[in-house]
């Protein structure tokens, strides 16, 4: 049994700067703690990344209950070592743009190293491109030549599509595998269902 945890909850730390004793205070400035929460964290990319998050006990103890035995991460940890794992010797440096029904995710591979990743609440399709533009700016990236690769709510006939095309000439869609008996806007919206 496995639990994820599908969420924008969560901090990244490199593992030489980590210490358990101070996970909760990892997380205090983007997330709502409460007194007694709890903090796991999933160790992520080698070991050399820990991902913080707040898991919710009550599942948790529920769970336990009913199977005994589970296991449980974020969200964030399996597409961080899933995009990791499509990282390709002809692309040093690869964005990895993942569209949610409410947020985008936006990681940076840099010489195969994870630089950023960042959750971004979106309404429109241009709040998405201004946060990867932005996004771009900080980072210094060159829109016309950084790979950019995407997945979930977009295709090639969506406005999200041509206005990212408008400024990004290398962007590549991500097509999720096919599932037997469902729906392929489902497996379009959750990455979890075809990658994990």
């Amino acid at each position: 049994v496995k639990v994820i945890y599908y969420n924008k909850s969560s901090t990244l730390v490199p593992s030489d700067l980590f210490d358990n004793k101070n996970s909760l205070n990892y997380l205090k400035y983007n997330t709502t703690i409460q007194i007694n929460d709890l903090a796991a964290n999933d160790l992520i990319l080698d070991d050399e990344v820990n991902n913080l998050y707040i898991p919710y006990t009550d599942i948790n103890n529920f769970i336990f209950e009913r199977f005994k035995a589970f296991d449980f991460y974020h969200y964030s940890s399996l597409i961080l070592n899933k995009f990791s794992k499509e990282l390709i010797d002809k692309f040093s440096k690869k964005v990895f743009l993942n569209v949610n029904d409410r947020f985008v995710d936006i990681l940076y591979f840099d010489n195969n190293k994870l630089t950023f990743y960042n959750s971004f609440d979106y309404n429109s399709s241009e709040d998405i491109l201004y946060y990867l533009l932005f996004s771009f700016s900080e980072l210094n990236i060159d829109p016309d030549k950084i790979h950019l690769a995407c997945y979930g709510l977009i295709d090639l006939q969506s406005e999200l599509y041509e206005l990212i095309y408008t400024y990004i000439r290398n962007v590549e869609l991500i097509e999720p595998e096919k599932i037997d008996g469902i729906d392929s806007n489902i497996l379009k919206s959750n990455i979890l269902l075809t990658k994990f």
